[in-house]
């Protein structure tokens, strides 16, 4: 029996269910927060006290919409229009705004309430030690695929499975049980 893969090839269920080594994006990343975690007398962090908190990896639609915050504005827009567009666009990078969203939508509590209120991430940014708020976005960007860095880390990893599939060495009509 054979179902249905992208593209119209027929892969065979068994390869779906032997092959488990697709690269996937990870789900979610566990982040140690040093700043957040005890220190002995010795103003180190023992490894049973350090922090982690999780970043959980947005769906593709939520990715799409925070893409979409800082997308070009339509150049179909008036020039004063375009003008107020690209001046708010500007103006949401520069701030921090961008980072400090991707921060609210990535961290979630088990219920998928988010960690961190609005005002908890604008202390983070604005008055906290910025190892800690950088930690955090770094996290977030990498497990999201926001960045193109992260884009490029995850296309290299699918990119084995691409050229076994090209080269024959995966042949898409075995196995057809």
């Amino acid at each position: 029996m054979q179902s249905k893969g992208s593209g119209g090839i027929n892969w065979p269920h068994k390869y779906i269910e032997e092959f488990t080594d697709i690269p996937t994006a990870a789900e979610y990343e566990d982040v140690p927060m040093p700043e957040w975690s005890h220190r002995g007398a010795d103003g180190k962090v023992a490894p049973q006290d350090l922090v982690y908190v999780r970043a959980t990896a947005m769906s593709e639609a939520e990715r799409q919409r925070f893409l979409s915050l800082g997308e070009m504005p339509d150049d179909k827009l008036s020039p004063q229009e375009y003008s107020q567009k690209i001046e708010e666009r500007r103006a949401f990078f520069a701030s921090g705004e961008r980072d400090r969203r991707l921060v609210q939508l990535t961290y979630v509590k088990s219920d998928g309430s988010p960690l961190f209120t609005p005002s908890q991430v604008d202390e983070l940014y604005n008055r906290r030690n910025p190892a800690a708020f950088l930690r955090l976005k770094d996290a977030a960007e990498r497990i999201s695929l926001i960045t193109i860095a992260a884009m490029a880390e995850f296309t290299k990893n699918l990119g084995g499975l691409v050229v076994a599939v090209a080269a024959g060495r995966i042949d898409s009509q075995q196995n057809s049980e």
